[in-house]
């Protein structure tokens, strides 16, 4: 009996973490003739505006953010991002002031 009440409850959590994500829309824009280099590289292609700001002010929350972003009808794509520090742990920031080399606080990591 635990062991189903186990499953409904992870199922329960799982539609919960899907139903808080939230979603953004890119905006489709024009193609004009100012894209030559895409003309000549692709046959088919569509250009949209991403709401950039939006995105990483949502990302920018936690060290894991879940979104989906949008762009028409037939694009929807899901995204887990997750925060992963790349500097090593001899990682060192220095400063070259009028007193000198002088190392910096190690910063919050922002990868």
């Amino acid at each position: 009996m635990s062991k189903y009440l186990y499953v409904l409850a992870m199922l329960f959590c799982s539609v919960i973490a899907i139903a808080q994500a939230p979603t953004f829309k890119a905006n489709q824009l024009p193609i004009n003739k100012n894209q030559e280099v895409l003309t000549r590289q692709f046959r088919n292609y569509q250009i949209f505006q991403l709401p950039i700001s939006d995105i990483h002010q949502q990302v920018s929350k936690s060290d894991r953010a879940d979104f989906s972003l949008t762009l028409n009808s037939q694009l929807r794509w899901d995204f887990q991002i997750n925060a992963h520090d790349i500097r090593s742990e001899k990682y060192r920031s220095r400063t070259n002031t009028s007193a000198g080399i002088v190392e910096n606080k190690r910063q919050k990591n922002i990868t």
